[in-house]
């Protein structure tokens, strides 16, 4: 029997979305708590995972995490004036600001997944990598498409 609200054809159901949702939400508790003794916000961790990946525009920050500009560059300012990201003009056009993770950022992000994979452990959730195919799949549908690898991350102005 398909469950309640199943859509066709490999679909997403409704009974999936809820079960995706309160998951997430076990998740983000657990990352936040995680976290309290790095003294970082999760949404201040997540910009210091996409900086760490490569530097970036605060574009290119805001469409990884599908965030407003404005938040984000709230979220790099603060990231900023703890010392944990350098902020550079890109030469030639000093509307485009390029943002890398400072030393003292990259020890910090360590601390921090440390402790978040310390917390998953802790959690014990048996996960096979076919699982995590699975939930990488989902999560990969659910987000916005990226810079491809191997392109520039300089946003072009016409």
């Amino acid at each position: 029997m398909p469950n309640a609200g199943a859509a066709a054809g490999g679909q997403l159901a409704l009974d999936d979305t809820l079960l995706l949702l309160s998951g997430t939400r076990r998740l983000a508790r657990l990352v936040s708590n995680a976290l309290r003794a790095t003294q970082l916000r999760p949404e201040l961790w997540l910009v210091l995972e996409v900086v760490a990946e490569r530097p970036r525009s605060l574009g290119r920050v805001a469409t990884a995490l599908a965030a407003h500009k404005g938040t984000v560059s709230r979220w790099l300012t603060q990231l900023e004036e703890l010392g944990l990201v350098d902020c550079k003009i890109v030469r030639g056009d000093m509307r485009l600001k390029i943002t890398s993770l400072s030393a003292l950022g990259r020890h910090r992000l360590e601390i921090a997944r440390s402790r978040i994979a310390h917390a998953l452990e802790e959690l014990g959730l048996p996960v096979d990598d076919e699982a995590r195919a699975a939930i990488q799949d989902a999560c990969l549908a659910l987000c916005p498409a990226e810079t491809p690898p191997g392109e520039p991350d300089i946003e072009h102005r016409g």
